[in-house]
Parts: structure tokens; C-alpha cells; sequence
């Protein structure tokens, strides 16, 4: 199981990400979760350990503004 982790979840927002993000939030564990995603808003509740992050990585300029 994945435990004492820092873990990076990128499109948390939606797909495969989303997926990802609720299944390692539902884990009881220390693991400390960065959600980052464009539209944060649909992201609510996932508890103390998740991080939401608003960044748009899909492009140079996104990369650049999220630094």
C-alpha cells in the first residue's frame, strides 16, 4: 500500500485524475496529496491531506505561471 508519501496528482479535476485522487484520499494514511487542475471548484471534500492546487499545465505559459 502507498504510505508516508507526498504524491502529485496533475487533471485531479476530472478522468483518470479524479479517479486517482479519490481512491488515494479514501486511503487512511499519512500521505500528504497535491491536487492540481484547472477548475478546482469541482474539487471539494476530499479531507486535510489533499491540496488543491489551480494550475493549467498544458501548455509553456501554464508551466511558467505555476513556478
Amino acid at each position: 500500500m502507498i504510505q508516508h508519501r507526498n504524491i502529485v496528482i496533475t487533471g485531479a479535476s476530472s478522468g483518470i485524475g479524479k479517479a486517482i485522487l479519490e481512491m488515494l484520499a479514501k486511503l487512511e494514511n499519512d500521505n500528504r496529496i497535491v491536487a492540481a487542475s484547472r477548475s478546482i471548484g469541482k474539487l471539494q471534500g476530499f479531507g486535510e491531506n489533499v491540496v488543491l492546487f489551480p494550475c493549467d499545465l498544458s501548455t509553456q505559459e501554464g508551466w511558467t505561471r505555476c513556478l
